[in-house]
């Protein structure tokens, strides 16, 4: 009688460095997405702005590895949507009443 048993592999956490490497390669491709696409955008931004996007992909992309189960990847989606907006209408606000980062 043939076996109803099928073997899975086990399920192993890919390499922490190698993933590094390819956060921070979605990083700059975000960068190099917006230098092609949107030149204007990319020239405003500066060196700093750069490696500040490049940065917070990178970083996205390691917190978003600390969630493993359905459950958690869900909750994590909805908070970084409700972190945005909250951030969007207190960023509004602020140019609304006229503040500037620059402070002009």
């Amino acid at each position: 009688m043939a076996s109803d048993r099928v073997d899975v592999p086990a399920v192993t956490s890919p390499d922490r460095e190698l993933v590094k490497e390819i956060a921070r390669d979605i990083g700059e491709q975000a960068v190099s997405h917006l230098r092609i696409m949107y030149p204007l955008a990319y020239e405003t931004l500066g060196k700093s702005g750069q490696r500040s996007l490049r940065n917070v992909v990178f970083n996205e992309i390691m917190e978003a590895l600390k969630t493993v189960d359905a459950e958690s990847i869900r909750d994590r989606l909805q908070e970084r949507r409700a972190y945005r907006r909250k951030q969007h209408r207190v960023t509004d606000h602020l140019r609304d009443v006229g503040f500037s980062a620059d402070g002009k």
